[in-house]
């Protein structure tokens, strides 16, 4: 569940909306955390100028984020974390059924289809 929440946490870095997701994007690339998807899209030249820099600008960083838009890194990560999702919901559906067992159900469906 964990990682499932991790990786779509760091698509709506990429193109999440502030206001929705309740903080700033592009901080990955901005503060040099390799995330999954900066690390598969460190191919791509914007992003690895913008990751490999100390103090890149707004504009390197917003080039950067556009980079993995349009390739298709985004979609790998969603992928993979639907994939850690499926195995999370297997894993959860081996309890005995209750209230609590729906709730964890609900939380791995939820996490995996957050808004961005």
């Amino acid at each position: 569940i964990g990682l499932a929440f991790q990786m779509i946490d760091d698509v709506l870095d990429v193109e999440g909306n502030p206001d929705k997701i309740g903080k700033r994007v592009g901080t990955d690339v901005l503060v040099g955390n390799p995330s999954l998807a900066v690390v598969w899209g460190l191919h791509l030249p914007a992003v690895a100028r913008a990751f490999t820099l100390d103090g890149s600008t707004q504009e390197e960083i917003a080039d950067a984020r556009s980079g993995l838009r349009h390739a298709t890194v985004l979609d790998k990560v969603r992928e993979r974390a639907v994939e850690h999702a499926r195995n999370a919901n297997a894993i959860v559906r081996t309890l005995a059924t209750s209230r609590y067992r729906d709730a964890l159900e609900r939380l791995v469906r939820d996490l995996v289809q957050r808004e961005i």
